[in-house]
């Protein structure tokens, strides 16, 4: 970044933010059009140096990256010809931002209003010229053919399979670690959960298989079944060889009792609660990174040059049943193919929405 906006930016008077997520935001009146507002948005991102993430229809995502490893998430947007809105939030577990979103929110619009002040006419018209035809595709040439069909068949056994493989071995382990009494709660379940999900993942990419409410099905199912071969491993383990199936529910009953019977103390509740909340956040951030991890696989079954014309066509307004029949031209005439084809482009819409957060 420049001295004289780093010299800027340290005058800025901070407005400290305390909450959950700390954030700030400020609408500011600058007449100017979307075909001009937005690169040059892009380019105030980068006289910054700050990450461009994504821009979509009206707003421009960035990453402000500080000293200590913290993080805030601007987002630019243009809401009319006089009304533009920019918003800073801190990322992370941060409860106080110490003014960072505020010199963030300010900063930008000060050196967005001077690259603006710098421009004549001419340069400005240059620009929106250069933004309009970028963002109409109107320099992309239609080809005049496309890669071929080449889908692989959905394999769902090598997931089922392994799924119930990996979780039984899992659930054999975590049984072992309860018998020596090395298992740490919440840490080792973690630990478990996270080996179980990167294995689900591997083998949905080995199966074609992505299909997300039916990993969610699986997973949920996983987590009911490592449970019962946890316990059900421990009771063997400690027990063996005088087993008997009764003797599983008897066990069970009295092991936990002095849990039960405690459970209306302080102690019990503030741990169980602990407990809930570290659990929800560890399958919040699986459940993202799922998405994240199926929607990659989505985009990569079809060939660039596939999804660039698509994404061409929906440029141009052209309705589904009219991009179904241009793929048709090209030898992507059987609706299962064309189903994939679109099932892909929501897969990279995921994976941008996802990039906001």
């Amino acid at each position: 970044m420049k001295e004289e906006y780093e010299n800027f930016k340290n005058s800025i008077k901070k407005k400290h933010s305390i909450r959950n997520t700390p954030q700030f935001e400020e609408g500011f009146d600058l007449g100017v059009k979307k075909s001009l507002f937005m690169p040059m948005s892009k380019r105030v991102i980068e006289i910054l140096e700050w990450d461009f993430l994504i821009e979509d229809e009206n707003t421009i995502h960035a990453l402000v990256k500080n000293e200590w490893g913290s993080k805030q998430r601007v987002n630019i947007s243009y809401k009319s010809y006089q009304q533009k809105h920019v918003k800073s939030e801190s990322s992370g577990n941060e409860i106080w931002d110490a003014g960072k979103n505020s010199k963030n929110v300010k900063l930008f619009i000060h050196v967005l209003q001077q690259e603006l002040n710098k421009l004549n006419e001419i340069e400005k018209e240059k620009i929106e010229k250069e933004y309009k035809q970028w963002a109409d595709w109107d320099d992309y040439e239609i080809p005049t053919e496309l890669p071929k069909p080449k889908l692989r068949k959905t394999q769902k056994w090598i997931l089922y399979l392994g799924s119930i493989v990996s979780i039984i071995f899992l659930g054999i382990i975590a049984g072992y670690l309860d018998l020596k009494k090395i298992n740490i709660p919440i840490i080792t379940e973690a630990i478990m959960a996270s080996i179980f999900w990167f294995i689900v993942t591997r083998l949905s990419k080995l199966g074609n298989f992505t299909d997300v409410q039916k990993l969610n099905y699986i997973s949920f199912t996983s987590l009911a079944l490592f449970i019962l071969i946890r316990e059900t491993s421990f009771y063997l383990l400690i027990k063996y060889p005088w087993v008997s199936f009764t003797g599983f529910f008897e066990f069970e009953l009295k092991y936990y009792a002095p849990l039960y019977n405690a459970f209306p103390s302080i102690e019990i509740i503030l741990y169980l609660m602990i407990y809930l909340v570290v659990v929800l956040q560890f399958v919040i951030i699986f459940w993202l990174t799922l998405i994240g991890y199926i929607s990659v696989l989505k985009a990569e079954r079809i060939p660039l040059e596939v999804m660039e014309f698509v994404s061409y066509l929906m440029i141009k307004n052209k309705t589904e049943k009219q991009i179904r029949y241009e793929l048709s031209k090209y030898g992507w005439d059987s609706e299962k193919d064309q189903n994939v084809v679109f099932d892909s482009l929501g897969g990279i819409k995921q994976i941008q929405e996802l990039s906001k957060i």
